[in-house]
């Protein structure tokens, strides 16, 4: 009898283990979640940055015009590939679409930001995210990647890689309608 006891001692253990192994799972999960990278449909991570003009930019909450937020870095063979695409569209909008380029300067040089808006001649606002908070904000890995944030400062899109001109451009009218 204290055998048959103390085999259910120990089953009535490991169960009450694994009970909590599942929810103590569940809660890192969904803390998990919540440290995410922005996504669509979910408010952009409001952040205020210095342009390489001297400006101060913000991004959160409401705005008079959607925002393509590009981070990108100097030595990023795909960046250089989209320069002259993402200066194309800040052109054919106008004034209609904002175009802020964040350079990741942790993992770049200011020199070298420097050197390529001046090979690309950029013209929409470019950004040093010296300390690296904007980019950890929105837990960016991967050169380029752009957020298309609307002017209600929910982001509608994510692009992980060059920039599609054209399919941009299709969800920026949309944004704009």
């Amino acid at each position: 009898m204290k055998k048959q006891m103390w085999v259910l001692g120990v089953i009535a253990a490991l169960v009450a283990v694994a009970v909590y192994q599942n929810f103590a799972a569940a809660d890192r999960g969904s803390a998990a979640q919540a440290e995410e990278a922005p996504k669509p449909n979910f408010a952009a991570p409001s952040f205020e940055l210095t342009g390489m003009d001297g400006r101060t930019y913000q991004v959160g909450g409401e705005r008079e015009n959607p925002v393509l937020v590009n981070f990108w870095a100097s030595w990023c063979e795909p960046c250089h590939l989209e320069a002259p695409d993402l200066q194309r569209l800040y052109e054919n909008y106008g004034g209609k679409l904002d175009i802020y380029a964040v350079n990741v300067t942790t993992l770049d040089s200011v020199k070298g930001a420097e050197e390529f808006v001046h090979e690309y001649e950029l013209t929409f606002p470019v950004m040093l995210d010296k300390d690296g908070t904007v980019t950890n904000k929105y837990r960016v890995d991967g050169y380029p990647t752009s957020f298309l944030i609307g002017r209600d400062g929910i982001v509608a899109d994510v692009v992980f890689g060059i920039v599609n001109p054209a399919e941009i451009s299709r969800k920026v009218d949309r944004l704009l309608r």
